[in-house]
């Protein structure tokens, strides 16, 4: 996997071994062991995974009402914004990653 991802092995341990702390992913130990998905969180989204990583907070007036230098949480432009970001959040939420994966191997 980290071969096909293209990036560091020590780097792709430390996202599998984030995942497996939030139980998003399982790990076996020993000869036939590796890291699997568990049939209870088949309907993982993208935007699980990615949340485990980044905010998806597009602005620091969506944190807080208090980090709008306009008005403070009232503001025509944090409104607008809390639209998109509530958009992005609902798009990567539809994107299940069995989806990407048979998509993947097909």
């Amino acid at each position: 996997m980290v071969e096909y991802c293209e990036i560091l092995e020590r780097m792709g341990l430390r996202i599998l071994t984030k995942l497996t702390a939030s139980g998003l992913l399982k790990s076996v130990k020993g000869k036939n062991g590796g890291f699997f998905f568990p049939k209870e969180n088949s309907d993982i989204s993208l935007f699980d995974v990615v949340s485990l990583f980044d905010s998806f907070t597009i602005n620091r007036c969506l944190s807080s009402p208090k980090n709008c230098t306009y008005k403070h949480g009232d503001c025509v432009v944090c409104e607008a914004l809390k639209e998109i970001n509530n958009d992005i959040i609902k798009s990567f939420s539809k994107v299940l990653i069995k989806d990407l994966w048979m998509n993947e191997k097909n």
